[in-house]
C-alpha cells in the first residue's frame, strides 16, 4: 500500500509539474502588456519578455525627448549601433525615438521582426553571431597551421576593435554629441 501511494504522489508531482509548465508557457506567449498595446500593437505579439524590454525602450525615448536629445538618423536597414539593437535583435529606443517624428517601424519592418521569432524562437540569439569562414585545411604542414593561428588572432583584434567602436558610439549618445567624423 505504501509502495502505491508513493507512486501516486510522484505522479501527481509529475501532474502538478507539466500543468505549470503549460500555465507558463501561455503565460509567456499570449500575455499582452497594455503599454505595448497602447503604442505599438505589434510589440503585444511577442513573447512576454520581449514586451518587457521594449516597453523599457518605450520608457527611454520619453526620457531621450524631455533631455532634448536629437531624433537618431537611419538608412534603410534600420539598423542600429547601440548595445541594446545589438543583442536582441529588436527596434532600440534610438529607432523608437527615429519612429516618433519619421514613420520608419512600417507593417513590414514588424513583419521582419516577427518572422525571425516565428521560425525558431528564442534560439536565434543562441545563433547569432559573427560567423567566419575558416582557413582551408588542405595539407597538415606547419605553415597552414601557422597562417590559421594569426586569421583567427587578426579577426579576434578585429571584433574586439568593432565592440570598443560600439561602447563609443554609446557613450557618444549618453552624452548627447554628435558624430564629427566624416567619411571621404
Amino acid at each position: 500500500m505504501a509502495l502505491k501511494t508513493f507512486v501516486l504522489n510522484i505522479m501527481n508531482a509529475s501532474n502538478d509539474v507539466d500543468n505549470r509548465a503549460d500555465i507558463a508557457k501561455s503565460l509567456f506567449r499570449n500575455c499582452k502588456l497594455a503599454v505595448c498595446r497602447k503604442q505599438y500593437t505589434e510589440i503585444s505579439q511577442r513573447p512576454a519578455p520581449i514586451q518587457k524590454l521594449l516597453a523599457l525602450k518605450l520608457d527611454a525615448v520619453q526620457e531621450r525627448i524631455a533631455t532634448g536629445k536629437e531624433i537618431p538618423r537611419f538608412d534603410e536597414n534600420l539598423q542600429c549601433h547601440c548595445k541594446f539593437y545589438r543583442q536582441y535583435l529588436l527596434p532600440c529606443r534610438h529607432i523608437f525615438h527615429c519612429d516618433t517624428e519619421v514613420k520608419v517601424l512600417t507593417a513590414v519592418q514588424w513583419k521582419v521582426y516577427l518572422m525571425m521569432f516565428a521560425e525558431c524562437g528564442m534560439e536565434v540569439y543562441e545563433t547569432a553571431g559573427t560567423v567566419w569562414v575558416g582557413a582551408r585545411e588542405e595539407g597538415t604542414g606547419r605553415r597552414n597551421i601557422e597562417r590559421a593561428n594569426i586569421i583567427s588572432r587578426v579577426r579576434e583584434s578585429f571584433e574586439q576593435v568593432q565592440q570598443q567602436l560600439h561602447a563609443a558610439y554609446e557613450l557618444m549618445d549618453q552624452l548627447n554629441l554628435e558624430d564629427t567624423v566624416q567619411s571621404q
